[in-house]
């Protein structure tokens, strides 16, 4: 019995571990737009594209942690850009 609570206490640990990092990535793609000057163009706009992905990924860590409903399948197309049509 012992040995089903480490690895429940070690599950948790490992899941908050994935929280603080997605929590930390989607702070950092909502800043990160705001500190390149909008005159720019090119690089702000590939900055907002780089930090949008960077949203929809953890977007989908976040499903992917705590929402069983979303399949892996969702996951999959999410990450390889199937979702798109894209292979």
């Amino acid at each position: 019995m012992a040995d089903e609570t480490v690895t429940d206490d070690a599950l948790i640990t490992r899941n908050h571990l994935c929280l603080e990092a997605v929590w930390e990535l989607d702070k950092l793609a909502r800043i990160m737009p705001g500190l390149v000057p909008i005159d720019d163009d090119q690089t702000h706009y590939a900055i907002r594209g780089i930090c949008g992905r960077f949203l929809r990924l953890t977007s989908m860590l976040m499903d992917g942690l705590g929402d069983r409903a979303v399949s892996n399948e969702d996951m999959e197309r999410i990450l390889h850009f199937s979702e798109f049509g894209q292979a």
